[in-house]
């Protein structure tokens, strides 16, 4: 767990550039902690790029935990555009580089998807979507989750307990 340049506590920029600096000092890192343990890159929200990009170069995954977050930037922004309204979001064209697919085309490694059913800031829609475009990956959905409880949910944890197993 660590925080993004520019977020919490950790000093810096907070753009795609200073966080992809920071995700490729980091493999180096993560590899080296997790000699001769499971290699699990979990992410959450927004940690769901940066952590399939840190997959994407590292040279050993166990596993993937996707945690309440999308396919890609496109598809957050479209789904906090109101239908309807002549209203836009917008976005640095710089995020459209994380698109969690194709970071993980080549990763060979089980994926797991957990959508939060009452996520109220990544909605569940967008999990369902991710979890279509990995038709590899497990998917569980928690009705009753929202966007900050679903990986403390026990069924979740049941489920990244499995992942492990595997």
């Amino acid at each position: 767990m660590w925080d993004y340049p520019g977020y919490g506590d950790s000093s810096g920029v907070a753009d795609v550039a200073s966080v992809e600096r920071a995700a490729a000092a980091l493999v180096p890192l993560i590899e080296a902690r997790a000699a001769g343990r499971p290699l699990v890159y979990w992410g959450h929200s927004l940690g769901g790029f940066v952590c399939s990009s840190l997959a994407a170069r590292s040279a050993r995954v166990d596993a993937v935990v996707l945690e309440t977050t999308a396919p890609s930037v496109r598809a957050v922004a479209e789904a906090w555009t109101p239908g309807g309204l002549p209203l836009r979001v917008t976005y640095d064209e710089a995020l459209l580089a994380y698109d969690i697919p194709a970071a993980l085309a080549d990763v060979d490694a089980p994926v797991l998807i957990l959508g939060g059913g009452r996520d109220r800031v990544l909605p569940v829609g967008l999990s369902r979507q991710l979890a279509a475009a990995l038709p590899e990956a497990t998917y569980l959905e928690l009705p009753d989750a929202t966007h900050f409880s679903t990986g403390f949910h026990p069924d979740a944890r049941a489920a990244v307990a499995t992942l492990l197993a595997r």
